[in-house]
């Protein structure tokens, strides 16, 4: 019995070890709202992104490593938005999360047109970080995604 216990214990620790090991990785997983399904008036994002319309949501991974690192130093450069400057029609249809390699750190950002919020607070636009993302994600065209 004592000897199943000394083979189990270290077996178990290492296991725990290796569900919380740093991610090697980085990687972008994105999810938009599909445009191109025509409809007069299609459901809000936040519908979309709860699931009730999976037909209007696209998803994508990003892994290539070096748009991963170009997309990561535009987040980087992201700074707050003062609160007076805020706009109050911000709309948004695409949520991308970025988890860092080595890291268990992971940063959430909801984009839209005009607009960008990090892990919950409004950011100044950064045209080039939302048009990376857009295109490597198939966003401007869903058929042809480039990854």
């Amino acid at each position: 019995m004592k000897t199943k216990i000394f083979l189990i214990v270290p077996l178990f620790i290492l296991t725990c070890l290796g569900c919380h090991r740093e991610s090697s990785v980085q990687l972008i997983e994105v999810k938009y709202y599909n445009h191109t399904i025509e409809s007069v008036l299609g459901p809000t994002w936040e519908a979309v992104l709860n699931g009730e319309y999976p037909e209007y949501l696209e998803k994508i991974t990003v892994s290539d490593k070096k748009i991963c690192d170009s997309i990561i130093n535009q987040v980087k450069t992201l700074l707050p938005m003062k609160k007076e400057a805020i706009p109050d029609d911000c709309k948004t249809d695409m949520q991308c999360i970025v988890h860092y390699s080595n890291s268990l750190k992971a940063d959430t950002l909801l984009i839209g047109d005009w607009c960008i919020s990090m892990n919950g607070i409004v950011m100044k636009d950064n045209i080039l970080l939302v048009q990376m993302i857009r295109r490597h994600s198939g966003y401007y065209n869903p058929t042809a995604k480039s990854l």
